[in-house]
């Protein structure tokens, strides 16, 4: 089978009605894999029958109809719905003869609990998530949504959550020792993101506090297991405040939440044996 360069897109919509920007951004960016959430208010029917009115067949695939979170894809049934939960729901992808795992979350608001909740809700999943990988017996997965949290803080990067590291090369050791237990390690590409000079936008959300802020804040992300580091082009990541000329950031430089969404997109890029459905 032949190699693919699948293209991913995830956006937290906010709950707004923006189905043109989606169709437009998915054209754009010749996006395969749609990942959606906070989007109660996206007519699912209506965003399908646009995008086929631009040559690109996606289908749903999910469980519940009223799920927190939605995935769109134009492969030809390489991609199938293992489990939903309230933050996160697993996708296996058929990759040639190897099975990988994706993960979408939204785990809860930083601002609703203390920070320690949400560090113990990260700590929970990931054993979820690698229960999963040892019934599928795949150590090849990818994890996007919507964390909640920056690449920096104590759930991303402790042993006992996600592990996520900002080397690659650090990740490609597989593991670390951590109480007389293995943990495994997550490549985290936003780091050579966030806060870059050249982007208009330094991060994924935006936020204002009186005492002590870092303005930008970058919760949108997606990480990845040591064995697909080589398969994901670190040139195609980008964090996305334009479509189709049409800027997503608001006069104040921050993401127009009132038209558009709180949140932008991330892009990136694989290289897998998944066909693509052109129709």
């Amino acid at each position: 089978m032949e190699v693919f360069k699948i293209n991913f897109l995830y956006w937290n919509v906010c709950n707004n009605n923006i189905s043109s920007y989606i169709v437009d951004v998915c054209v754009e960016n010749k996006i395969n894999i749609l990942i959606l959430t906070e989007c109660k208010n996206i007519d699912v029917d209506y965003l399908i029958r646009k995008l086929r009115d631009e040559g690109m067949f996606f289908q749903v695939e999910r469980i519940n109809k009223d799920s927190r979170i939605m995935l769109l894809h134009n492969t030809e049934g390489q991609i199938n719905v293992i489990k939903e939960s309230k933050y996160y729901s697993a996708f296996n992808i058929n990759d040639g003869d190897k099975k990988t795992l994706l993960f979408t979350l939204h785990l809860p608001s930083r601002y609703k609990q203390e920070k320690d909740d949400l560090n113990m809700y990260a700590s929970q999943i990931i054993r979820e998530f690698e229960q999963l990988e040892e019934e599928r017996n795949t150590e090849n997965s990818i994890v996007v949504g919507d964390f909640n949290m920056n690449p920096f803080d104590s759930g991303m990067i402790s042993a006992l959550s996600f592990n996520a590291v900002m080397c690659p090369e650090i990740a490609k050791r597989r593991s670390r020792k951590v109480l007389q237990e293995e943990r495994k390690f997550y490549y985290n590409p936003m780091w050579h993101l966030m806060g870059n000079a050249s982007n208009l936008s330094k991060g994924t959300f935006y936020y204002s506090t009186e005492m002590k802020s870092y303005y930008w804040y970058t919760y949108d992300q997606v990480i990845l297991r040591p064995d697909l580091i080589n398969k994901f082009d670190i040139n195609k990541l980008k964090i996305i405040d334009v479509i189709n000329k049409n800027s997503l950031i608001s006069r104040n430089n921050i993401p127009d939440k009132k038209r558009i969404s709180d949140h932008l997109p991330i892009k990136f890029e694989f290289n897998m044996e998944v066909m693509k459905n052109n129709g």
